[in-house]
C-alpha cells in the first residue's frame, strides 16, 4: 500500500506568542472541520519578545514537546517559522 493511495485529512495549526504555544489538530468530515486535540505550553522568559523569535532552538523544544502530548495521528509534520526579519528580506 502506498503512502500516496490515503487522503490526510488532518490539519494542525500553531500560535506562538511572547508567553505560550498552542498546537490544535483538525479533522475534516466532510465540509466540516473538528477539534482532534489542543495544547498549550508556556515560553520560557524572553524567548519570544515583540514577535521576534530569540530563541528558535527553545521554540522548536517547546513544540516538539507539545506534539509529544498531543498523541496525533498524523505521521508527517511540517513546521515553517516566519518572522518579521524573514519577510524583509523577500
Amino acid at each position: 500500500m502506498s503512502i500516496f493511495s490515503k487522503k490526510n485529512t488532518a490539519l494542525h495549526g500553531v500560535d506562538i506568542s511572547s508567553s505560550s504555544i498552542k498546537l490544535i489538530e483538525l479533522s475534516k468530515s466532510g465540509n466540516k472541520y473538528k477539534v482532534e486535540n489542543y495544547v498549550t505550553q508556556p515560553l520560557p522568559e524572553n524567548v519570544v519578545v515583540e514577535k521576534n523569535i530569540n530563541e528558535l532552538e527553545a521554540v522548536g523544544d517547546v513544540v516538539i514537546k507539545m506534539a509529544s502530548l498531543m498523541k496525533t495521528k498524523t505521521k508527517t509534520e511540517l513546521l515553517i517559522f516566519i518572522t518579521p526579519s524573514i519577510i524583509s528580506e523577500i
